[in-house]
């Protein structure tokens, strides 16, 4: 018997068949742009500020409210590099998945504090769309 190939063949063949459209770069024509689409996802309890840059050093930034998603379009193929950074008002305390930064009262702060959470490459595959999700 012929097995439709979809999401339900997948599971019984233990793998993930994608739905038309899922995980598609929104450019119809990435193939011959040798493009894709990367998008990160903020499940972390802080504002988080993206700084993303690809092979041809094109940066794209954005900031990340807790909970919110925000995807880049039209990246170069290929390998890219991500910082991930918070931001807050000098003097406060700043908590991170590495430890806490104090800044006590008397001292002088940077002007504009920046601790680094994660930073690292990824890969832009053509015509993909990929999600990070920062925990």
């Amino acid at each position: 018997m012929d097995l439709p190939l979809n999401a339900d063949a997948g599971a019984i063949l233990g793998i993930k068949i994608l739905s038309p459209g899922e995980n598609v770069s929104k450019n119809p024509n990435c193939k011959e742009k040798n493009i894709g689409d990367y998008c990160f996802q903020n499940n972390t309890n802080f504002t988080l500020t993206i700084h993303l840059s690809d092979v041809k050093t094109t940066f794209y930034d954005c900031t990340l409210q807790p909970g919110q998603k925000q995807c880049f379009y039209d990246i170069p193929n290929g390998a890219a590099k991500y910082e991930i950074s918070e931001y807050k008002a000098p003097g406060n305390t700043i908590t991170v998945s590495t430890g806490a930064v104090f800044y006590p009262a008397g001292t002088k702060p940077p002007a504009v504090p920046k601790t680094y959470n994660a930073s690292g490459s990824l890969y832009v595959d053509v015509c993909k769309e990929k999600t990070f999700i920062i925990k």
